[in-house]
């Protein structure tokens, strides 16, 4: 009978005894571990079954200690005293585990070198520059790429594929804007292949994080995060919903090497009225700008109802709107992309929140993307003093914590004095006082009269 037929034997009987289970697995790591039959196993709380099993196999007693260690020396001697005996003990631990047992060491090398040829033939086939460093940035696994690290494994076709599609789909991006959906469509047949529920997915929003890494700083969702960083990249997730409340602005677009103003904004501006801005017309804009005569000026409130309020004093005294803009809560995408169109208008903003944690956390987003642009707009301590109702409540220490690290140093110093109150104040307490600053600016515009337009084509800027 052949060794190997001998080996096999073996290793079949080795596992109809299940008290020596432990001992061959111990012996199978070991061997991997030094790559020779050495060191020992250690069977702790070594069973009836067990001391039994290997008392037979190893022919003599064993110590009555709850654990027990057996060199691999010893399985080996012990091996010829059966009629295995022409079997060598490292061809019987390969039968037993099924495959050639390799040294540690060597099974790391040969995985390193099937790595690296997995990713120079990646780097051969993506030529495009952001997609390389990405793919350099994986296979040399730097800081921000773990997701397509751990989709890593082997360098199976599966994995081949993943990787391929994603630098495929990073190789495409452009400046023009589509939607997402689309996108994913026109490269790979699926609508669905780029959604943050596929690994693909995942991977691909990964992949746009590295090659952006300022995105993601501020405390806000998870969703509004990457659908920023999409847009940043060309992409749009949702055009529609995500919108923002403007009075009182011009809009401009690039057309045929001139910026444009777009007639719709400037007759809402005439008639009084309010636009909800959706990121599908946002995107196509170059620059906002107020549309009356006053100096650059661009307010934004983060409460509807607050804002309502402000417009209906204009309303009602036959003024023009004052150049307003509404985020409805936390910034969106929508948000931002009005604050970048107004800040290359050459814009200051000046925002006014709720004096709550939450309030001064998206004021100190807005000030640190934009500190020579924005002006906060009562967020003094006399105005937080001015707010504070006499039975606000207490807030939880949780809210409180997260003031902590705010960049701006006006709103540091409420932070400590809200901090010590532990109590909130409103912006729909300081509406007079907001209301007076607009009234100040608009009735110090110039600006004549709203009045009726009917022509409706784009207008060249002035």
């Amino acid at each position: 009978m052949k060794a190997q037929e001998i080996a096999q034997k073996a290793a079949a009987y080795f596992r109809s005894q299940s008290g020596l289970t432990r001992l061959l697995a111990g012996c199978v790591e070991k061997y991997r571990r030094h790559g020779r039959l050495a060191g020992k196993v250690m069977l702790s709380k070594a069973s009836e079954e067990e001391r039994q099993a290997l008392e037979a196999f190893l022919r003599r007693r064993l110590e009555a200690e709850e654990n027990l260690l057996i060199s691999l020396r010893e399985v080996a001697l012990a091996l010829q005293d059966t009629c295995f005996a022409e079997a060598d003990l490292v061809a019987v631990l390969q039968a037993y585990a099924g495959e050639e047992l390799l040294p540690r060491s060597q099974v790391r090398l040969m995985a390193q070198e099937q790595r690296d040829l997995f990713f120079q033939q990646l780097l051969r086939e993506n030529s495009q520059p952001s997609t390389q460093r990405w793919l350099q940035a994986v296979w040399e696994k730097d800081a921000g790429v773990q997701r397509a690290q751990r989709a890593y494994t082997n360098g199976c076709e599966e994995e081949q594929q993943l990787f391929s599609l994603a630098a495929k789909a990073l190789a495409q991006l452009s400046e023009a804007k589509e939607r997402l959906p689309v996108y994913a469509a026109r490269i790979f047949g699926d609508p669905h292949a780029l959604d943050s529920t596929t690994t693909l997915g995942r991977v691909f929003l990964e992949a746009l994080r590295f090659l952006r890494p300022e995105a993601g700083q501020d405390d806000f969702s998870r969703t509004e995060e990457e659908a920023e960083l999409l847009y940043h990249f060309g992409l749009l997730r949702d055009d529609v919903l995500n919108f923002v409340t403007c009075a009182g602005l011009a809009a401009f677009r690039q057309q045929g090497g001139c910026e444009m103003e777009v007639s719709y904004w400037r007759e809402a501006w005439r008639q009084r009225a309010v636009l909800n801005a959706p990121l599908r017309e946002l995107a196509s804009l170059s620059s906002l700008r107020p549309a009356g005569k006053a100096k650059e000026v661009v307010y934004i409130v983060e409460n509807s109802g607050v804002f309502s309020a402000l417009l209906d004093v204009f309303e009602q005294r036959n003024l023009p709107l004052p150049p307003l803009v509404c985020t409805h809560g936390n910034f969106k995408l929508a948000s931002w992309v009005v604050v970048n169109l107004l800040t290359a208008g050459g814009c200051t903003l000046c925002y006014s929140g709720d004096l709550d944690p939450e309030g001064l956390l998206a004021a100190d987003a807005l000030y640190k993307r934009n500190p020579q642009q924005v002006r906060l707009w009562h967020y003094g301590l006399e105005d937080y003093h001015f707010a504070l109702p006499k039975d606000a409540p207490l807030l939880p220490e949780a809210r409180l914590k997260k003031m902590e690290g705010l960049s701006c140093p006006e709103l540091r110093a409420l932070a400590q004095v809200l901090q010590q109150k532990k109590r909130a104040a409103y912006q729909e307490a300081l509406l007079s006082n907001l209301l007076a600053d607009l009234l100040l600016l608009v009735q110090g515009d110039g600006s004549p009269e709203p009045k009726s337009q009917e022509n409706d084509s784009e207008e060249p800027s002035p």
